[in-house]
């Protein structure tokens, strides 16, 4: 049998032991708490971060009416108009060829005419017109009849082909005169 001088030294070298193992554990425990509490907060800012980076503000766009007068089996005015709905508008095709007869309402100068031209609101639009211009356009408000992109340039909405100059959108004042109202530079 052990003495009792024996048995206290060994119950005094456990607990000493286990003093040492609960502090150890204490520490380790502490720091894993500590490290998790900060991953935690950092993960949480990092998610707020990137979500506000990431996702735009979400608002429900009003869709803006366009009327559209075109041959009815032109598939590039049928081509423009599906890029104006994917870009926020409402197209109504009117069925109705523009032609001459449509020179009183849309006083665009003949040689800068295309194959189709549009009703925006207070303006017209003539031809393959990005919706940037269309949207500046709308936006600025200014004091003219509409904007026209002449001809009908390759890659603009619409057209077959990369775009292979810049794209000069002109101006009609009310009273006939032709400015330059934007021009969106080749990529």
């Amino acid at each position: 049998m052990r003495s009792p001088e024996h048995f206290l030294s060994e119950l005094v070298r456990t607990h000493a032991h286990k003093d040492d193992m609960l502090k150890q554990v204490f520490s380790v425990v502490s720091k894993l708490i500590v490290a998790l509490s900060l991953l935690a907060v950092s993960a949480c800012a990092g998610a707020n971060a990137v979500t506000m980076e990431s996702t735009p503000q979400v608002t429900t766009p009003v869709a803006i009416p366009v009327t559209m007068y075109k041959e009815p089996e032109c598939k590039c005015c049928s081509k423009h108009a599906a890029y104006l709905e994917e870009n926020g508008f409402t197209v109504v095709d009117t069925q109705e060829m523009y032609d001459d007869t449509m020179n009183q309402q849309f006083p665009v100068p003949e040689d800068q005419r295309s194959c189709h031209i549009d009703r925006v609101g207070d303006y017209f639009v003539e031809g393959h017109m990005p919706v940037r211009a269309i949207q500046e356009l709308l936006n600025e408000k200014p004091d003219i009849a509409g904007i026209f992109l002449p001809g009908m340039p390759s890659g603009s909405p619409g057209m077959d082909g990369e775009q292979t100059e810049d794209f000069v959108v002109l101006a009609l004042s009310n009273d006939g005169q032709v400015s330059e109202f934007l021009t969106i530079n080749k990529p």
